[in-house]
């Protein structure tokens, strides 16, 4: 298989290709032409040839750019296989970020380099690490769908390196502020939520798609899965609250409740049966927990803007709804719970992603675990007992930099 390259005009080249023959003997030649300086056209000859050597060549559509690809794939694939809200983000970042950075360049003509500038330039722009990623992101889907349809031979979005994850602190209520905080939350609506929030680590969502049949209070538990059917989660779109299943298989599970969480939920739900019956209706088991008076969903924006007035009030550092989530994975790992256990409490995919995301922030865990390696050879006749017990308090003297 031969190839050669002819100059067109001063930053222009054409590119031919001779494929061979096809089923009816006919001779066949690939032609393309190629922008740029000669090593650009040598570059692309290469790809051609490897390409057609390999059989995952795909002929160019000359008429497709980003912008018309993107726009197909959204509202084919997308619209099709994503839930709401992620195809309104999807639709943003296309038409923020991507089409009138890149729309205009043919889909085929596509570089890895011409991505990277967009990230580098957008990072400049003041945009957030993770919003880029989300860019790298979308593409990296379309363009993923691009070759499995054949449009494509490869997804040039994979030779790029968006920039890595900053990693943030996380907010999280101090053990000693606990009792101001709910001191103030009492007088809330949203007291009993607020509680379970802390005391079990659920996600906002998932607890305001709790149900009282989820809800066993003879072995104080609760299933973020229901018994029979999937486990929920609220989102909102187009101002209306929706009820879906979680993303991932660890989003469904048995959460254990503490006595004093189990408590609050069984007054709760005596409360929540006064009401309704005051405004002649029952309670069943296929209610809402945390509900509006008649029994309709909560607004999540409205619980979240309600624990922001209580934190304010009981001036505290500012923090979000979701810090209570922090809170409950912190306090748990700083008593010494398995990080396994913390990691099934939250619905993590894994460990390690609890790991990832906690351990930077939970002080003494490296001190804890030297500590208690010592404890484990204690008995033996290399370790002074008095010493390390001194150490262990802060007592022994000398200099402290070493």
């Amino acid at each position: 298989m031969k190839g050669n390259i002819r100059k067109r005009s001063k930053s222009s080249w054409q590119i031919t290709v001779d494929a061979g023959r096809d089923a009816t003997g006919k001779r066949r030649q690939i032609a393309e032409s190629v922008k740029g300086p000669k090593r650009n056209a040598q570059a692309r000859l290469a790809q051609l040839l490897v390409e057609l050597e390999s059989g995952v060549y795909v002929k160019a559509r000359k008429d497709l750019t980003v912008a018309s690809y993107l726009h197909e794939w959204l509202n084919g694939y997308v619209a099709v296989n994503c839930a709401p809200r992620t195809q309104e983000s999807y639709h943003f970042i296309a038409e923020k970020h991507i089409i009138p950075a890149i729309g205009n360049v043919h889909l085929v003509a596509l570089e890895p380099r011409q991505l990277q500038a967009l990230y580098a330039k957008k990072r400049a722009s003041g945009l957030g690490t993770r919003t880029v990623r989300y860019i790298y992101g979308l593409m990296s889907q379309a363009l993923t769908h691009a070759v499995k349809q054949g449009v494509l031979s490869r997804n040039v979005a994979q030779a790029t390196d968006p920039p890595r994850l900053e990693h943030k602190g996380i907010n999280t209520l101090a053990r000693e502020d606990v009792d101001k905080f709910f001191e103030v939350a009492k007088d809330s609506p949203y007291y009993e939520l607020f509680y379970l929030l802390l005391h079990t680590g659920l996600r906002r969502g998932e607890a305001l798609a709790l149900r009282w049949k989820h809800v066993d209070f003879g072995i104080h538990s609760l299933g973020v899965t229901a018994y029979i059917s999937v486990s929920e989660s609220l989102s909102k779109v187009e101002g209306k609250v929706l009820i879906k299943e979680p993303k991932t298989a660890s989003g469904k599970r048995r959460v254990a409740l503490s006595p004093s969480c189990a408590l609050v939920l069984r007054q709760h739900h005596e409360e929540q049966k006064i009401l309704r019956e005051s405004l002649g209706g029952t309670i069943a088991d296929g209610d809402f927990v945390f509900s509006k008076p008649e029994g309709g969903t909560l607004d999540p924006s409205t619980v979240s803007k309600a624990f922001s007035s209580v934190v304010e009030k009981a001036g505290l550092p500012h923090m979000s709804l979701h810090d209570l989530r922090h809170s409950h994975a912190t306090m748990l790992l700083q008593a010494g719970t398995h990080p396994k256990i913390v990691s099934e409490r939250l619905g993590h995919s894994s460990v390690r992603v609890t790991l990832d995301t906690y351990t930077h922030y939970v002080a003494g865990l490296q001190e804890a675990a030297a500590l208690k390696f010592d404890e484990l050879l204690m008995s033996g006749p290399r370790v002074d007992r008095n010493v390390v017990e001194m150490l262990s308090v802060g007592n022994l003297g000398g200099d402290e930099s070493v």
